[in-house]
């Protein structure tokens, strides 16, 4: 018997012996079980050559199908089921969007609801936009922040890798061209 039939006949003895299941618990214990016999034979101290080839060949076996039983374990999780032969993907759900009220925005209800606003129905891009139509300006007030050409505050300065990046890429442009037009002579 070669050494791949026996390597084939392990995998399949731990496929009987730890089967796949569509029920995580299930998984979860079998993984438990295999990974005590994992142990034991990691712990076993055989003398002849021939059992320490026959150890190795066991741990190897069950490391993978303990693997394989971790992979099934994310793959049920994720709604991923790669058991039958197939992959299946859950489907997505759908949910619709709760309506943005003035009154959900500003954290507002019926007991600190102090000024009466009117309750508008409103899409989160007309307030997106109506938002980006005054620039963050809040309502009847001042812009907020510095008015003028003020350098930016410390940290936020530009990079100084702008410049290398913009006159090397330069370079290696000028570079390319060069060298075509010195081909294109000879």
């Amino acid at each position: 018997m070669s050494e791949k039939a026996r390597k084939d006949e392990a995998a399949q003895t731990y496929t009987d012996k730890y089967p796949l299941s569509n029920s995580i618990d299930e998984l979860q214990t079998t993984i438990g079980l295999a990974n005590i016999e994992l142990v034991n034979l990691k712990n076993s101290k055989p003398s002849t050559a021939g059992a320490k080839r026959i150890r190795q060949r066991n741990i190897t076996a069950l490391s993978n199908r303990i693997m394989q039983l971790n992979n099934t374990i994310k793959d049920l999780r994720s709604g991923l089921s790669s058991q039958f032969g197939g992959i299946v993907v859950a489907p997505p759900t759908i949910a619709k969007l709760p309506t943005v009220t003035s009154d959900t925005l500003l954290g507002r209800n019926e007991i600190n609801r102090g000024i009466k606003v009117p309750v508008v129905d409103t899409d989160v891009r007309d307030l997106a936009n109506k938002v980006e139509a005054t620039r963050g300006t809040p309502v009847d007030a001042a812009p907020m922040g510095a008015v003028g050409d003020y350098p930016p505050p410390q940290g936020v300065q530009g990079s100084s890798m702008k410049p290398i990046l913009l006159y090397g890429g330069l370079a290696v442009l000028v570079g390319v061209v060069a060298y075509f037009m010195l081909k294109k002579k000879k």
